[in-house]
């Protein structure tokens, strides 16, 4: 869906390789209209500007940190694009606005071919989170929420989590996993923090598991 006619047709994805720093400081001012303070720790970022007509991508921005290696460099391309795709099909005249831990975790799962492993103090972080709010802890919303689409693929397979994914461009994320899931948000997050302490056990020897006590302190 292309909301801005005008603006967008015939119009190629703006994305922008800083060769330095400074540079990609200078970027992210130009596609933000404004100095941009949130560029710390960051090695991508997404600018859109969005109202009830839609989502306009003004630009992705990679700093010259990706280079440290193709893959990593595909990783966070990938991520960005993501975003790109995603918020471009979200129905803004619903006043649908997902949780970051939705397409922070989504952008994540779809840059990664497998699920990075969790330590077990991330695993206890989870056990205090809920999927019925973007998470507190900034940063989780990108491996936390990741970890929520790979227990979604493993425990009900790619095709839900395609219609979980759809079901938010315009719906309540609540909405969305009743849709998807066919149950309340709360049963399946208990799911999911049982799936991520067991594949964080998996990591460990097998005596390990024997005799350590639930994190979270759920059973299946």
């Amino acid at each position: 869906r292309y909301p801005y006619p005008t603006d967008v047709n015939d119009r190629k994805l703006p994305v922008y390789l800083a060769d330095t720093i400074d540079r990609y400081a200078q970027v992210a001012t130009m596609l933000k209209g404004a100095p941009y303070d949130r560029l710390h720790n960051t090695v991508g970022v997404y600018f859109t500007r969005y109202s009830q007509m839609g989502n306009l991508t003004t630009g992705i921005l990679l700093s010259p940190a990706i280079w440290r290696s193709d893959a990593y460099g595909k990783e966070v391309l990938w991520h960005e694009m993501n975003h790109y795709a995603y918020f471009t099909l979200i129905e803004y005249d619903k006043a649908v606005r997902p949780y970051m831990w939705v397409y922070e975790g989504l952008a994540e799962y779809f840059a990664h071919g497998s699920m990075p492993g969790l330590r077990e103090d991330q695993v206890r972080t989870c056990c205090s989170f809920t999927l019925s709010a973007t998470f507190p802890d900034y940063n989780a919303n990108y491996w936390a929420g990741e970890s929520v689409y790979w227990f979604m693929e493993d425990t009900y397979g790619k095709e839900q989590v395609r219609t979980f994914i759809q079901s938010t461009y315009s719906n309540a994320v609540g909405e969305s996993i009743s849709s998807a899931f066919g149950k309340p948000s709360g049963m399946l997050e208990n799911e999911w923090k049982v799936w991520v302490e067991r594949n964080q056990l998996k990591m460990k020897s097998k005596w390990k598991i024997l005799y350590m006590p639930l994190i979270c302190g759920l059973n299946a």
